[in-house]
């Protein structure tokens, strides 16, 4: 039973180190990055196409993953992002 929960606490720290790895955009940043507007971003998370997350900060935020999921390559230039993690 100690065992169980020796890997029990470790696939729970796991996921949070991952979670914590995991870069993130904002939806002005997402559409700025795949060229869309920030109505498309939101109707795409609202319509459930686009999945979406709250940071600590209570941010709505999207996934790198998710986002190259939905929209293909990125297009805005790394200047112009602002990617949280």
């Amino acid at each position: 039973n100690a065992g169980k929960h020796a890997i029990t606490r470790y696939a729970l720290i796991t996921a949070k180190q991952e979670h914590a790895a995991m870069t993130t955009f904002s939806i002005a940043a997402a559409a700025r990055a795949v060229g869309t507007s920030r109505t498309s971003i939101q109707r795409a998370i609202k319509s459930g196409r686009l999945s979406a997350t709250t940071n600590d900060l209570g941010e709505r935020v999207i996934d790198l993953a998710e986002l190259l999921r939905v929209f293909g390559p990125l297009k805005g230039t790394s200047k112009n992002l602002v990617m949280r993690k």
